[in-house]
């Protein structure tokens, strides 16, 4: 398509006016690299990079063309194996083998010899994100190189939510630990804010981050309803209001992609939407990692609330979408829906995510879920995800079921999956070619075919910029759900309670020396190390957390419930002790688990037990799950809840502090984005699939003080 032009201009994002149809295009920037043959060639005065190296401008090329028109031209150039690797999301092995971001020569073959494009990177192997930055940049080097230089699409988990370890001793910058990226509250953080422009925000910060860096496509985020509140996931979800977890998912969507609709080739991260229909409803609070967990149950015949929030969500968009492993057990419209993970249901896949939804982009599948007892991952680590119908299905048969409800690209796949699947006779070549297709839309849309690489020091820049932006919003969702006396905030008001000259106060936190700043800037506070001689004492914990990769039964929410083997005839627990989960991969016996938080328990208790009568503790929660208070709640004074924060954001609500001085303008702000049950037996009984549930509840969603 050769138009003329009204206007040259050389320079990139410059807009340009075709005279005949007047189209107006913008000039997107280009990017070149010495060594791989890459050139750039100039046709009717626009900037194009070409990628095939034969001085001609392909279909495939032209940025003026829309991505499914691209797509289709590169598919009929691309022999099978580069078009099946496509339908495969790798994880490299390893990372950049030096500072330099070099490349191992295990992962070079994997570019030039089998063809992998799509890559999930595991930020952990280097220091910061510069590293990163020229390692993709290395990748993305050996990619242009090729015959028709096809691009890498780096791909990411959620890495930029903050968290702390069992003992809420150790502050954690987020699932990377690539201190270079800027912590932000968790998702259920950004639930008890709960205003969807701030979701945007964080949404086009983080997309800023990832692509300086070399991302082009995350893994997120979560639009799952946290209605089942032992599920492991749930920090990592909104909330479980799910007309507001709709709305926030969009917006996240909409600043990541950095669109209302759609990616913005030029500054967006696709995002990947997850985990249709929506993972909340957990049977017994399980994980669908896990045979036990492998279904979502429905007793309260609720799936239209998951699909209505997962269908707000879409409305922006979102350039991928990965099923849920779950088998979805309960009927549609009269129909009952198949006994198979969600990625082959044609009743979820294509009667309503396509012909109803009308949502029309990628689908990824979650690792594993083309694996069954014949994968090599199984018998290493259990790691197959095939539940139900598909899993004595040979291989090829499971890829044709997947290819026919619509899903398009294996999580953790091989290319020898298609091309098994095409030699014996299960898909044709046109199956991998539709799918191919649908693959390489994605990467153009993300401009990946424009420019592919990164400035590593603007990296570090922007997330130096956002760091100070990501602990304000941590400080802005912390809740405070209980303040007796109005002990809060602690300042020069404050009321002397033992026999010592002055105030004393403890800190115990990730960084007990925290404090001395905070206790300088307030006349007559003086900071002691024992709990026993404060008057006021400020503790952090953790409320348990789940288990990812799933055991047989719930971990409850209490600190020292045991984990029962969940009996799904009753859909309850069994008065039988787990003492293992079938899961070994990353999963815990009960015994080792409820050890780990019997201790929490035991040390929150032995604070309490040494403190002067007359003390009053400032109880700090980081909330990944709800947690059952209720046993202690007369021991707490004052009751804070966060979502990932460090000690600065915490403090800062404490003494209402603002740059270290006191300001009144400080105040809590957070509301509860889920219930806090009373007990472990209330969350037992209540419905998987309704969200706040619980007949006897602590605190409810919503509850909050927001003033002192």
């Amino acid at each position: 398509m050769k138009k003329s032009l009204a206007l040259l201009c050389l320079s990139a994002g410059m807009i340009f006016v075709s005279c005949g149809s007047r189209e107006t295009y913008v000039q997107p920037e280009i990017g070149i690299a010495e060594g791989t043959g890459v050139t750039e060639i100039t046709v009717d005065n626009f900037r194009f990079r070409d990628a095939s190296k034969d001085g001609q401008l392909d279909p495939y090329e032209d940025w003026r063309l829309s991505p499914l028109e691209r797509a289709r031209d590169l598919v009929s150039k691309m022999e099978t194996e580069a078009k099946a690797a496509l339908l495969a999301e790798k994880d490299f092995i390893g990372g950049p083998t030096d500072d330099n971001g070099t490349v191992s020569f295990e992962n070079k073959i994997k570019i030039t010899q089998e063809h992998i494009r799509f890559n999930l990177t595991r930020w952990g192997y280097a220091g910061d994100s510069a590293v990163y930055a020229k390692y993709h940049n290395e990748l993305q080097k050996i990619a242009a190189a090729t015959p028709l230089g096809v691009p890498m699409v780096i791909i990411t988990d959620p890495v930029h939510e903050a968290g702390t370890n069992e003992n809420s001793t150790e502050f954690k910058g987020g699932d990377a630990q690539n201190t270079s990226f800027t912590p932000f509250p968790l998702l259920l953080g950004l639930g008890a804010i709960g205003d969807p422009e701030i979701a945007r925000e964080v949404g086009a910060m983080q997309a800023e981050e990832f692509r300086s860096a070399g991302a082009r496509l995350l893994l997120g985020p979560l639009a799952d309803i946290a209605s089942e509140p032992m599920w492991a996931r749930v920090g990592h979800t909104f909330g479980s209001d799910a007309e507001l977890v709709g709305e926030l998912a969009k917006a996240y969507i909409q600043g990541l992609q950095g669109r209302d609709d759609g990616v913005d080739p030029e500054k967006g991260v696709a995002a990947t939407i997850k985990h249709f229909p929506g993972a909340g409803p957990n049977e017994g609070g399980m994980d669908s990692h896990s045979y036990p967990g492998r279904s979502n149950i429905y007793p309260g015949n609720n799936l239209q609330m998951h699909l209505n929030t997962m269908r707000k969500a879409l409305e922006a968009n979102p350039a991928a979408l990965m099923p849920n492993y779950s088998i979805i057990e309960t009927t549609y419209k009269g129909k009952q829906i198949e006994n198979v993970p969600a990625a082959y249901s044609k009743i979820l896949m294509q009667d309503i995510l396509r012909d109803e939804i009308k949502w029309d982009g990628l689908v990824t599948s979650d690792w594993g879920t083309l694996d069954g007892e014949e994968s090599p991952m199984y018998g290493m680590f259990g790691f197959a995800m095939a539940w139900g119908d598909e899993w004595d299905k040979p291989r090829g048969q499971r890829i044709a079921d997947f290819a026919a409800a619509g899903s398009h690209q294996v999580g953790m796949g091989a290319p020898d999956y298609w091309m098994e699947a095409l030699d014996e006779g299960y898909i044709t070549e046109e199956v991998i070619d539709e799918a191919a297709v649908k693959v390489l839309e994605l990467a153009f849309k993300v401009g990946a075919f424009e420019n592919p690489y990164s400035d590593p020091q603007e990296a570090l820049a922007i997330a130096e910029a956002n760091r100070k932006r990501g602990e304000e919003l941590m400080k802005q969702a912390i809740t405070l759900l209980k303040n007796d006396d109005s002990i809060l905030p602690l300042d020069a008001s404050t009321e002397d309670l033992n026999d010592t000259p002055g105030i004393q106060v403890s800190y115990i936190g990730y960084d007990s020396d925290e404090i001395e700043a905070y206790a300088a800037a307030v006349p007559a506070f003086t900071v002691v190390e024992n709990a026993a001689d404060a008057d006021y004492v400020i503790k952090r914990v953790s409320a348990r957390q789940g288990m990812y990769f799933g055991l047989d039964g719930g971990a409850p929410l209490s600190w020292d419930g045991e984990i029962y083997v969940y009996d799904h005839d009753t859909q309850s627990p069994s008065s039988t002790l787990s003492e293992q989960g079938d899961h070994p991969f990353g999963a815990l016996g009960s015994a080792s688990n409820t050890a780990v938080w019997t201790a929490v328990k035991e040390d929150f208790l032995n604070t309490v037990a040494s403190m002067d009568s007359k003390a009053k503790l400032i109880l700090d929660v980081h909330m990944i799950r709800p947690f059952i208070i209720e046993p202690y709640i007369d021991d707490i004074d004052t009751l804070l809840v966060d979502f990932g924060a460090t000690d600065k954001a915490v403090l800062d609500i404490v003494f209402q502090m603002k740059d270290m001085v006191q300001d009144k303008s400080v105040q809590p702000a957070g509301k509860l984005p889920m219930a806090i049950p009373a007990s472990d037996a209330d969350v037992y009984a209540q419905f998987e699939d309704l969200p706040n549930d619980s007949a006897n509840q602590t605190f409810k969603m919503g509850d909050g003080l927001t003033s002192y």
